[in-house]
């Protein structure tokens, strides 16, 4: 390639940088304005793990004793060296159920 097809081909792409500039201005433009979003302190956000029920306020999680029996137990067998698999297989026979309270069975 030779040094004026290099600035040719340097002109075409700053060419087409410059029109994307443009048209990403235009299109930014005519976004509408966003209000910042107020958020408190501490606020709870997605779902209440496994083990865990909200407090009376909401936050923080408060330990689920029956839940938190099961957690112990899998706790034990992986330290025992099973696998996350092998875990979540035996905790499914047994039919523990999930947070919504169904077995994956």
């Amino acid at each position: 390639m030779s040094a004026s097809d290099a600035v040719s081909r340097f002109g075409i792409a700053r060419s087409i940088h410059r029109t994307l500039a443009h048209i990403f201005a235009a299109q930014t433009s005519e976004l509408p304005s966003v209000e910042p979003v107020e958020l408190r302190i501490a606020q709870r956000v997605g779902a209440v793990p496994f083990g865990y029920d909200l407090g009376d306020d909401g936050i923080p999680p408060v330990p689920r004793e029956p839940e938190q029996v099961v957690i112990e137990e899998m706790q034990s067998l992986l330290a025992a060296g099973w696998t996350l698999a092998a875990i979540a297989e035996e905790m499914t026979e047994r039919t523990v159920p999930t947070k919504t309270w169904q077995s994956m069975r």
